[in-house]
């Protein structure tokens, strides 16, 4: 077996059943791992550049749960080869390595990573997979993954048998890494339930931290305890249950009642950071694996969002409930229309999150049950490569990418043919009261081992 080989089964056992790699460039490297992506069970897909090829990778690995991967050269005629790993959880899920020694995202260029050392011979190949290793191990317990490993210089079509490969293995060295989980006191319970029942308009924010722990039916158990209503982020909008009366949409501060109290589920720090611009006290939880070391930064329940909620509704059953009455009487507004039913229950909706009239039009008209949005930043162009890899990686389900007629005039041909039906031109139609089109994905034929 090849050490190729050895890197690709590495990659498969994780759950990894989709590549991606820019067309343009070309390395021995990238041959050797192509080659042995085919052999593993792992299908590869060309894109255009680079850029495309990442943005396409993190909408499968958005879409599918899983990590996707990207094969990129510094440059056409060769250069630094590199391995590029993503577990894309929109912006708002949980760091998966020390933030010192990965690429920030968008702040860096594509493989530019304090974490991709240069490797040579015999202990360079060894080194190359314990790291790829490790790293896929962290992403399995902390959902996100950003992490590259250059691969020049090493020989990559060797024997692998007679090499020292050693999968990753737990050890305390490693566990350091971690900040450890503080235990939920009810003491510090008592105190959350006690402000949220003298708020005069208490409010839960719903992050993509809620949908990545699989919290979604514990929200539903704290909104039915509690009747406190609920807004949510572009990547936690689809964890907020459809139809409740206490369904508010985004969380964009632009509301007529502005919270004085906001309960942050699984939100980033920066999203509450725009929450406390409304003047609103707020109480942040999630579980961060990494400390960016700013006290401001750090959330107040350090918490994975559904052991939290677990424990918020024992202790809100145990000691019996109820708001106070000046806090009953707000009225909540009249919650919008859903979706139009153009779109079935289960599709996957890609837009970026600046895209003019999505905020609008998703706080009057909520998902559906079981749709789900995955906004992915960057231009159209970006947005369309992105609903491509979501495409890919889940053939079993609608999808369709949100634009406007300027965002569709700017995405390449080659990329409109691709995610075009079978035999068709690209035939979006306009959403009801809105100036967002809405260009339906075809069905591809499922490549390779499925990946549900």
């Amino acid at each position: 077996m090849k050490l190729s080989d050895a890197v690709m089964n590495l990659l498969a056992r994780h759950g990894i059943r989709h590549l991606f790699h820019d067309r343009s460039a070309a390395s021995p490297e990238k041959t050797s791992l192509l080659a042995a992506a085919a052999r593993s069970g792992i299908a590869a897909e060309a894109l255009p550049d680079l850029a495309l090829a990442e943005a396409a990778a993190e909408g499968c690995s958005a879409a599918a749960g899983r990590p996707a991967a990207v094969i990129g050269t510094s440059g056409p005629q060769g250069g630094c080869t590199a391995l590029l790993l993503l577990l894309y959880s929109e912006k708002e899920g949980f760091p998966a390595m020390p933030s010192g020694r990965l690429a920030a995202d968008g702040a860096t260029p594509p493989f530019h990573s304090e974490d991709a050392a240069s490797f040579d011979a015999v202990a360079g190949a060894a080194d190359l997979y314990a790291k790829i290793g490790k790293a896929l191990f962290l992403a399995d317990r902390a959902r996100s993954l950003r992490a590259s490993f250059r691969l020049t210089g090493i020989t990559l079509e060797q024997n692998a048998d007679s090499l020292p490969l050693q999968p990753f293995k737990e050890s305390e060295a490693y566990w350091e890494l971690l900040a450890s989980e503080p235990p939920i006191r009810d003491s510090d319970l008592d105190g959350l339930i006690e402000s949220l029942r003298v708020s005069k308009r208490p409010l839960l924010a719903v992050g993509a931290g809620v949908r990545l722990s699989g919290a979604a039916a514990e929200l539903r158990e704290l909104l039915e305890l509690t009747g406190i209503p609920a807004a949510a982020s572009l990547g936690g909008l689809d964890s907020l249950p459809s139809g409740s009366p206490l369904h508010l949409g985004l969380a964009d501060g632009s509301r007529p009642s502005k919270p004085d109290l906001v309960l942050a589920l699984g939100c980033t720090s920066a999203f509450c950071g725009c929450l406390r611009g409304t003047g609103a006290r707020v109480i942040r939880v999630n579980y961060e694996s990494c400390r960016y070391g700013s006290p401001e930064g750090s959330p107040d329940f350090n918490s994975d969002p559904r052991l939290f909620l677990t424990a918020l509704c024992s202790r809100l059953r145990a000691i019996g409930f109820s708001r106070s009455p000046k806090a009953t009487r707000r009225k909540l507004p009249a919650s919008g229309s859903p979706l139009p039913a153009v779109l079935l229950p289960d599709a996957l909706l890609i837009a970026r999150p600046d895209l003019p009239g999505l905020r609008k039009l998703l706080n009057r008209s909520p998902l559906r049950p079981g749709q789900r949005l995955i906004s992915i930043a960057g231009g159209p162009e970006r947005t369309a490569a992105a609903a491509y890899g979501a495409m890919i990686a889940r053939p079993d389900r609608a999808a369709a990418l949100m634009a406007d007629s300027r965002s569709l005039s700017a995405i390449p041909s080659e990329l409109l043919k691709r995610l075009a039906p079978a035999g068709s031109e690209p035939m979006p139609s306009p959403l009801p009261g809105s100036r967002i089109l809405l260009l339906p994905l075809r069905k591809p034929a499922a490549s390779g081992p499925s990946v549900i």
